[in-house]
């Protein structure tokens, strides 16, 4: 299933399996809704939206269940990994707050000096990191209150727009060791977090271009293959193919090839089309491997399975598609 928020105020809800058709239309919201985030049980969704409100919808029964004020247009939401009852917010008003569904009036609220445009809450539930308009990574101890660490991600302060990490394994819950980040600069940089993160200092491994940010929300999601290891191989496969959502036949792929072994980082784009990325090499080998094409309009965000190398894509042309990998491996000219 798929959750997708849209500029028409809606929650809707994709089986992208059986019927292959929407599944439920959540409405409650005064304003577009800008981001929308899975509870870790699977059985709720939160949305946040530019009407300065979270709303959080139980998924089987498609009912609204609760709505949480925030200070400002709500730029990017997430769940607690390490609570349910908890998740964190960033709005326009440069507000990062933490609220616990159960107790909405007792908010923990930080003050940034910048739009926090998007939010990643670390494994053992203490720590986030933000990405904001004034080009700042921040990593905040919820206990201290404060942030401990802030990195500028280039020079001009371009507005980040996505913070995004990968998985450091299949079955592993320690916390991820690489980060992207989309920055107003039409760059993604790819940072290594180090053994211990967010403890460690981040590292800037590689610098990717050809795809294009500029004043836009453009969002990014990695795929980890289960059999990846740190290597110097690179992939020459055009290795994914436009499914549209019309079967189910479609998201099959051959164990032995190597995107199983790969990982990947997919990034929407100011243009009609979403980018692929191997970033699975030594440094500054990060490259761009298959340009998708099939929308006509910007593309907004991308998201991978969590488990499966199947991606969606959502785009200002109002459509959603599915992509799966190619089973014949067609190689590159």
């Amino acid at each position: 299933m798929i959750a997708s928020g849209s500029f028409d105020k809606t929650v809707r809800l994709w089986d992208t399996i059986l019927l292959q058709k929407e599944q439920a239309c959540l409405k409650g919201h005064n304003l577009n809704v800008s981001d929308v985030c899975w509870s870790n049980d699977s059985t709720s969704i939160l949305s946040g939206s530019y009407d300065q409100t979270c709303k959080l919808w139980e998924i089987e029964t498609s009912r609204y269940i609760h709505s949480f004020e925030c200070e400002g247009f709500v730029q990017c939401i997430m769940f607690n990994p390490a609570d349910n009852n908890v998740f964190a917010s960033g709005t326009s008003r440069k507000i990062l707050t933490i609220m616990d569904i159960r107790k909405p009036d007792n908010a923990l609220k930080f003050k940034n000096d910048g739009m926090i445009n998007s939010l990643y809450i670390c494994r053992d539930g203490q720590n986030i990191i933000t990405g904001d308009s004034n080009g700042y990574l921040k990593t905040w101890d919820i206990r201290a209150g404060s942030a401990l660490q802030s990195l500028l991600n280039e020079s001009t302060k371009k507005p980040i727009s996505c913070v995004a990490v990968s998985k450091r394994g299949h079955g592993n819950d320690e916390e991820p060791r690489y980060m992207a980040v989309n920055s107003y600069d039409n760059v993604i940089r790819i940072y290594d977090r180090g053994i211990e993160p967010p403890k460690t200092q981040l590292k800037l491994i590689h610098i990717l271009k050809g795809y294009k940010n500029k004043g836009w929300p453009i969002k990014s999601s990695y795929f980890f293959g289960k059999d990846y290891q740190y290597s110097t191989q690179r992939l020459t496969y055009d290795i994914y193919d436009d499914s549209q959502m019309d079967s189910a036949d479609h998201v099959v792929y051959e164990k032995d090839k190597p995107l199983e072994a790969s990982l990947l980082l997919a990034t929407g784009s100011a243009d009609p089309y979403a980018y692929l990325y191997n970033v699975g090499g030594p440094e500054e080998t990060g490259e761009l491997i298959q340009r998708l094409e099939g929308h006509t309009d910007f593309v907004y965000a991308v998201d991978f399975h969590p488990f499966e190398p199947i991606l969606a894509s959502c785009s200002a042309d109002c459509i959603i598609k599915i992509w799966a990998p190619n089973a014949k491996g067609k190689k590159k000219g």
